[in-house]
């Protein structure tokens, strides 16, 4: 009787042994910083740009050609290409909230993926003026008449661009704002066909403009194209 009391004593010893619960250092969620606070270089962001792409286009089913990538903060943007029915279309990207791991920097996360539509990219009509050459070369699928109930509102947006529907009845509108960044800011006005442009005002870096149209009376789209940074504007006429 003592022996199989011995017995049952160690057998409870060892099985409360090999229950021991695990540190918490063995269950820690993987720590990342944000690349802003590393030397998170150029070349590191194209590569996790180009995979970002990469998988975004498997899923498209799309070939895809990355073009220039830019880093600003946290944030990752860039563009790329691809052609469908003989066509050429760009697609602007950003990676948001991108950090590296802080065991090993070639770990990266993305915490958010944002890709444009493709926007259509015609060729060069090297007849056109130089201010025409900078705008011409993208084709937005917007009507060719005007909707009078949306006079002023948005009618096209993304990462880039911001279009509005507007009635300019004598032709002369002012418009005026800021933009705050390190890229560049474009406004200009469109003709409902897209056949012509007039540039408004054009900001490279950081700045303020204040500037009046000179065209024909009648409906436009008004374009914002902006690129790293943020902007304001107004308008009265």
């Amino acid at each position: 009787m003592k022996k199989s009391i011995l017995v049952l004593a160690c057998a409870c010893l060892l099985g409360c042994a090999s229950k021991q619960p695990s540190l918490p250092s063995e269950t820690s969620k993987e720590i990342t910083t944000p690349i802003s606070k590393t030397d998170f270089s150029e070349t590191e962001a194209e590569n996790v740009f180009n995979m970002a792409v990469r998988n975004h286009c498997r899923v498209t089913k799309q070939v895809c050609t990355v073009g220039k990538v830019d880093v600003q903060n946290n944030t990752i943007y860039g563009t790329y290409t691809y052609t469908e029915n003989e066509q050429d279309y760009t697609v602007s990207g950003t990676l948001e909230n991108v950090s590296v791991s802080k065991n090993d920097s070639s770990i990266v996360t993305i915490g958010k993926k944002l890709f444009s539509t493709g926007i259509i990219k015609q060729k060069e009509d090297t007849s056109s003026s130089e201010t025409e050459k900078t705008t011409n070369d993208k084709h937005f699928d917007l009507p060719l008449e005007a909707d009078e109930s949306k006079n002023g509102e948005v009618v096209f947006e993304d990462d880039v661009y911001k279009i509005r529907l507007m009635n300019l009845q004598t032709g002369a509108m002012n418009f005026n704002g800021t933009f705050d960044g390190t890229g560049y800011f474009k406004l200009y006005a469109l003709t409902l066909d897209q056949s012509n442009t007039t540039m408004i005002a054009e900001l490279e870096g950081s700045g303020e403009y204040n500037e009046t149209t000179s065209l024909d009376a009648g409906w436009y789209y008004i374009v914002v194209e902006r690129v790293n940074g943020t902007y304001t504007m107004n308008w009265a006429g």
